[in-house]
């Protein structure tokens, strides 16, 4: 089990011997490892294209901290009737419009954009 090396010991001397490298067997799969037990879950629904804004749905707005928000800080400027003349819009169309009201100087921080914004969209929606 031991090889020793190819020259002859000298007397006297004791054999050099080198041991074997020892190789484990390959473990034996009983698939390959790129195949999973179950199958990745597929969505249920496709991904959301880019392209088209996102629709906020009423069940995710808080309606009564969005009327809130949307009487105390668009009231330091115009009236709420200027929101109705500004007609419906989309989450995408409606974060443009409160942006623009912030370069205007509306104080609203972003925390109060991610709350007002979607109720503005369902409650004055695109038509």
């Amino acid at each position: 089990d031991a090889a020793t090396t190819a020259a002859p010991p000298d007397a006297g001397e004791t054999p050099v011997v080198s041991p074997k490298p020892e190789v484990a067997p390959a473990p034996v799969a009983d698939k390959p490892a790129a195949v999973a037990d179950k199958p990745a879950p597929v969505a249920d629904k496709p991904a959301p294209v880019a392209d088209k804004p996102a629709v906020a749905s009423p069940a995710a707005v808080d309606a009564a901290t969005g009327k809130k928000l949307l009487e105390e800080l668009c009231t330091q400027c115009h009236e709420l009737d200027d929101v109705e003349k500004h007609g419906g819009d989309d989450v995408s169309g409606w974060a443009k419009v409160v942006r623009a009201m912030v370069e205007e100087g509306a104080e609203i921080t972003d925390a109060q954009a991610k709350q007002l914004v979607p109720f503005l969209a369902v409650t004055y929606p695109k038509q």
